[in-house]
């Protein structure tokens, strides 16, 4: 593998990450206000 593709893949996964950990905020929130009604 080459340095560049090493690089493009490891952005994709900080952004997939990213992307992640706002959904999972979201879901928390939706939850909070679910819960507390």
């Amino acid at each position: 593998m080459n340095v560049c593709f090493r690089f493009i893949v490891f952005i994709f996964l900080i952004i997939v990450f990213n992307e992640f950990l706002f959904l999972d905020k979201i879901v928390r929130m939706v939850l909070f206000k679910a819960i507390l009604g």
